[in-house]
């Protein structure tokens, strides 16, 4: 069964390539235009990223 809610996040991120095979992702954001679920005022990612 499909989920219904939709929502719409709006903020900053920062990507750092730290070699050629290594990154890093940081995103803060806050939700807005949030249906059929519980809006989350701020969020922060992280990801690092690696290839082999």
């Amino acid at each position: 069964m499909a989920s219904r809610e939709q929502v719409l996040g709006v903020g900053p991120g920062l990507f750092w390539q730290m070699t050629r095979t290594r990154a890093r992702w940081l995103n803060a954001y806050t939700e807005t235009a949030v249906r059929n679920r519980t809006r989350n005022s701020l969020i922060l990612q992280a990801q690092i990223a690696a290839s082999f």
